[in-house]
C-alpha cells in the first residue's frame, strides 16, 4: 500500500512507506556509540518509525541501530530500539526493532 507524501515533491510520486505518517516535533534522545547522545526532534512518526532531524555529521550508515527516548514526557518514556532505514539532507528515517 502506497500513502501520497503531504510535503509533495518527488516523495509524493511515489512513496513506499506502510504505515500512515503524522507531523510530529518531539524532543528526543538518540545514543549510539559513534558520537554518544544527542538531543533533537522529530518531523514526523508512524506506527514503523520516525524521521529525526540531525546534521550530516551524525549521520550513520543504513542498518545502524540507535536507542531513541522522547524527552519531556510527563512519565519517562521508554528507551526504543531504532534502524536507521533511510538517509536524508535534514536527517534519517527509523524504523522500531521488535525483540
Amino acid at each position: 500500500m502506497s500513502y501520497a507524501s503531504p510535503r509533495g515533491g518527488a516523495a509524493a510520486m511515489k512513496d513506499r512507506r506502510r504505515d500512515i505518517r503524522t507531523d510530529a516535533a518531539l524532543k528526543v534522545s538518540v545514543t549510539h556509540p559513534s558520537f554518544g547522545t544527542i538531543v533533537t526532534t522529530t518531523r514526523d512518526v508512524s506506527d514503523g518509525g520516525t524521521f529525526i532531524s540531525v546534521a550530516d555529521r551524525r549521520k550513520l550508515p543504513l542498518g545502524s541501530i540507535v536507542t531513541v527516548q522522547i524527552m519531556d514526557s510527563p512519565q519517562q518514556a521508554p528507551v526504543l530500539r531504532m534502524r536507521v532505514v533511510r538517509l536524508e539532507k535534514e536527517g534519517m528515517g527509523l524504523a522500531f526493532v521488535g525483540e
